[in-house]
């Protein structure tokens, strides 16, 4: 029977900058990341301003804007990452993409109650972190394009002292809406990543009601 600590690994990431911003990583190893992220954003150089990538760092420099403001209330703080992470991720797709097969078979409602707990878990575990970025740079270095359209934008979190971290953001309608719907760090999924983590606590604790029940006992802590 695995435990409701199973989660740790989930709640501390979607998203890296949001992974390091907001998406999952073994819990040690997404804490190392999150101390990475910067305040300053910054481009290799003019080439590699295509709009994915100047979305992405617009985005980061928001988010870490925020962080940076330590005279903002609480309440506040969660409400404008709250923001920001609606803008800039597409939670629906993710939230479906991490459940899997089991959104099929759970109820509607459910499914509906997990994206609201799945946002603010994201929400919760980040505003806890995001206050302790400090002497870290973000830099895109390019952008790609997968198999199926999707901007890849190519990024290294950047710290005096240590190894830069690869940090990729998948990008949907970069050109017209753009929402991220996957952070790769050193080449890792972290969408897939948290997937796996939901389902092996679905496959205990009986699907997506099971999952949300220990979600909203996780906030409530």
């Amino acid at each position: 029977m695995l435990k409701t600590a199973r989660l740790s690994l989930a709640s501390t990431g979607l998203l890296g900058l949001l992974s390091v911003f907001f998406l999952a990583v073994p819990a040690a190893q997404a804490n190392d990341i999150a101390k990475r992220a910067s305040s300053t954003v910054q481009i290799a150089d003019a080439s590699h301003q295509t709009p994915a990538a100047s979305f992405v760092s617009d985005l980061a420099k928001r988010v870490l804007a925020v962080a940076e403001d330590g005279n903002v209330p609480k309440a506040e703080m969660d409400n404008r990452y709250r923001s920001l992470l609606n803008e800039g991720f597409d939670i629906r797709n993710i939230g479906e993409f991490v459940l899997g097969r089991y959104r099929k078979k759970a109820e509607p409602e459910d499914v509906n109650r997990f994206m609201e707990l799945f946002q603010d878990m994201i929400v919760t575990t980040y505003s806890r972190q995001f206050s302790d970025y400090k002497n870290a740079k973000f830099k895109a270095i390019g952008t790609r394009q997968d198999k199926v359209g999707h901007s890849i934008v190519e990024a290294q979190v950047l710290r005096d002292g240590k190894e830069p971290i690869r940090v990729d953001w998948k990008v949907k309608n970069a050109d017209t809406n753009p929402k991220i719907i996957d952070v790769m760090v050193e080449g890792v999924s972290m969408s897939v990543t948290q997937r796996q983590e939901y389902a092996s606590v679905m496959r205990a604790h009986g699907g997506v009601a099971g999952l949300n029940s220990i979600l909203a006992k996780k906030l409530k802590k």
